[in-house]
């Protein structure tokens, strides 16, 4: 049965400032996450909202729209909206719009790779199944017959992180990672044409063989070794 106001879950308080647009987003948005609502999980209606908030269903209606735009729910014409995993391509556009006003932008975004990717190779040679290991090496194969194709070469570069995502088994890795795909694809791209793909498919092969072994400590090293390499080859000099 889905939720109504009745369902304890369903924890909203009334606005002190029910004029207020981001106040109602807001209430809505804690409401769902707090509430154990799965997947699929139909939201109270507009009117039972409203009625709770004691605001307008018009700024219920809008606010719905917001979450709708974030990923949180997705609605249709005349149905109540439904509760969605969130996605993370919904906050792709305005984090590449602020990473890309940085000065240092690709540096930056290396290092917050330094700070997710060292780990997630490490938990990926820790839990990778047989099946996930097989799907890496084969993400080497394709990697290979790129050859000197430079857009083959970048999406093979990117499936390949996106597998070592997937051998972690922790969803939260594609989250953090996924609005960043366009930033690593102009990172990838910079720095395979300094680097070559040989040098890239060498420091990818070690973390395959790092992570086929379940060798969390040389996984470590080899995602490290991969990044100082992209550093070198970005052709930026390191932030003080």
């Amino acid at each position: 049965m889905s939720p109504s106001m009745s369902d304890p879950r369903v924890k909203v308080k009334p606005l002190r400032k029910p004029s207020l647009l981001n106040g109602t987003i807001n209430a809505i948005q804690k409401a769902i996450l707090q509430g154990g609502f799965r997947p699929g999980d139909l939201l109270p209606s507009e009117g039972e909202l409203a009625d709770r908030l004691g605001i307008s269903r018009t700024i219920v209606r809008e606010a719905i729209r917001v979450l709708e735009a974030r990923g949180l729910v997705e609605t249709g014409q005349g149905r109540r909206a439904r509760f969605r995993s969130g996605d993370p391509k919904a906050v792709s556009a305005p984090l590449h719009i602020l990473i890309s006003g940085s000065e240092h932008a690709l540096l930056d975004l290396l290092e917050v790779r330094r700070s997710i990717e060292v780990e997630m190779a490490a938990l990926a040679a820790r839990r990778a199944t047989d099946a996930q290991v097989l799907a890496l090496g084969k993400t080497m194969d394709e990697m290979r017959q790129a050859g000197s194709d430079l857009d083959e070469l970048i999406e093979a570069d990117f499936r390949f992180h996106t597998r070592l995502a997937d051998c972690t088994g922790n969803v939260v890795f594609h989250a953090l990672l996924e609005p960043l795909a366009d930033l690593l694809r102009a990172s990838r791209q910079r720095s395979l044409k300094s680097a070559g793909a040989a040098v890239s498919v060498s420091c990818h092969q070690a973390i395959h063989d790092a992570v086929a072994r379940h060798d969390e400590d040389a996984a470590r090293r080899a995602m490290i070794d991969h990044l100082d390499i992209t550093l070198r080859h970005l052709g930026e000099k390191p932030r003080p």
